[in-house]
């Protein structure tokens, strides 16, 4: 008999991929006290690029507007900031419940406007530090979540603020901190 060559068949194209990768976009609100030593309502906005136990988010946050006095005075101002970050994050789970661990650099600015003066200012300043991040999320569906975190800051510089010559009126606290509900959406 006459041999034929042999030709081993091709081989299969694999449909799974190497790394799953999702994307998501999500909202959350709460209280922090992270820049400005009082307490204020926090407003954020993210996207976060998740793998199978890890994530990379990208936030930008907004604190609302804080009044503060000099003791015993009318004089002060009110206060707000806008502040961007990027977080790593470990996220381990099972099922429905993931936890999420993160960390990483934070920058903003930290606004205001005189309060008592006859020519109000409206100072400005920068404000570097990290944030780290620890929290749960619950997913209700392959496509929503909802999440609860406990966000710690360290502030790199400090910016003070005061009125006039009169002894600062506050310094941007070194630590800070801040508790955020918030819901994800995962995109298509």
């Amino acid at each position: 008999l006459p041999s034929q060559p042999f030709e081993a068949p091709p081989p299969e194209a694999s449909t799974t991929p190497l790394v799953r990768l999702s994307h998501w976009v999500g909202a959350d609100a709460g209280v922090a006290a992270i820049h400005v030593p009082a307490v204020a309502a926090r407003l954020g906005v993210r996207y976060v690029l998740r793998g199978e136990q890890w994530a990379v988010r990208a936030g930008g946050q907004y604190e609302t507007p804080r009044r503060l006095l000099y003791p015993g005075a009318t004089v002060g101002g009110r206060f707000w900031t806008v502040a961007a970050d990027v977080l790593g994050c470990y996220e381990p789970g099972r099922g429905s419940v993931t936890g999420a661990l993160c960390a990483g650099p934070a920058a903003g600015g930290v606004f205001g406007t005189g309060i008592g003066v006859p020519t109000p200012r409206r100072p400005q300043a920068p404000w570097v530090g990290g944030h780290a991040l620890a929290g749960l999320r619950w997913a209700w569906s392959p496509r929503w979540r909802l999440s609860v975190d406990a966000l710690f800051a360290v502030g790199l510089n400090r910016p003070a603020f005061r009125i006039g010559s009169r002894e600062n009126l506050f310094e941007s606290p070194l630590l800070g901190g801040a508790g955020m509900l918030g819901i994800e959406r995962r995109l298509p």
